[in-house]
């Protein structure tokens, strides 16, 4: 954000000349997305995602826990961790300069995929009060080049989608645990929607926000505006970082730019073939 530009920068001073312009230095219009794609590999359970030059892998795994306390005692739970690798960004790595940007993509993951309950987590439990599934979803970014929420959302929404766990049962005569991987096939999870985000930098001084932007656009952005949406054409979050000063009018276009925008995100998704 504007906070961390630095002083006497002529390029960054030429890009926000150019942005007076809506113009933007990789050729796209003021309000196009970034090329993406999406990939599966069900072997290790690892989604990989390219968001323009941004690319980071997420890996879902599903492991057996007594209920936690702060669910229902015969509901399982997601957890999420954000990292950077060092080869993603050194002086991130270094620096911890994108630590409030991580902190921020951990409150919108569970904002979205725990607090609203996408997932059925009592489709998690194996046996109330004893035993339930913890979903930990790890996500590491392996080169950054801005895009850290939308990509992070992208990267989980695919891998709840095609993530399958083993299918357990519990005897209550041996009290013990029963793995039927080899007797019955994978479960998958019961997703209930798929949620995508969409971020918007504002700059002051220019009325429309820049859609998607890099690393070094973010330089220059005043205030970030974060909409999350779904398949089902509802708006499931709006957030907010930095010096953000925006009306309600700017904001219901921002909506329905991130509820066109879920739609291509989520189809593709849905039509990853998985070998």
């Amino acid at each position: 954000m504007r906070g961390r530009l630095p002083k006497n920068n002529t390029h960054l001073a030429f890009l926000l000349d150019l942005f007076q312009s809506k113009k933007r230095v990789d050729g796209r219009e003021w309000t196009d997305f970034r090329s993406f794609d999406v990939s599966y590999d069900p072997t290790c359970r690892l989604t990989h995602i390219r968001l323009g030059k941004t690319r980071l892998m997420c890996t879902l795994d599903a492991e057996i826990s007594a209920p936690r306390k702060s669910t229902k005692p015969g509901a399982g739970s997601i957890a999420f961790s954000v990292d950077f690798l060092p080869m993603a960004h050194p002086s991130a790595v270094e620096t911890n300069s994108f630590d409030n940007e991580i902190e921020q993509c951990l409150v919108i993951l569970e904002s979205l995929f725990r607090d609203t309950y996408c997932l059925d987590f009592d489709t998690l439990c194996i046996e109330s009060n004893k035993y339930v599934f913890d979903i930990k979803c790890e996500i590491k970014i392996l080169d950054y080049d801005g895009g850290l929420w939308d990509a992070s959302v992208l990267a989980v929404s695919c891998a709840i989608t095609h993530f399958k766990r083993s299918d357990v049962s519990y005897n209550s005569m041996t009290k013990k645990l029963i793995v039927h991987s080899n007797d019955k096939p994978p479960i998958p999870l019961t997703v209930y929607y798929k949620p995508v985000t969409t971020t918007f930098g504002f700059i002051n001084g220019i009325d429309d926000p820049i859609i998607d932007p890099t690393m070094e656009e973010s330089l220059l952005v005043d205030g970030f505006l974060i909409i999350g949406a779904n398949h089902r054409d509802e708006i499931c979050l709006i957030s907010q970082s930095g010096n953000l000063n925006v009306n309600q009018k700017s904001i219901e276009k921002c909506c329905e730019i991130a509820l066109k925008n879920v739609k291509e995100l989520i189809g593709y998704i849905n039509t990853i073939k998985i070998k």
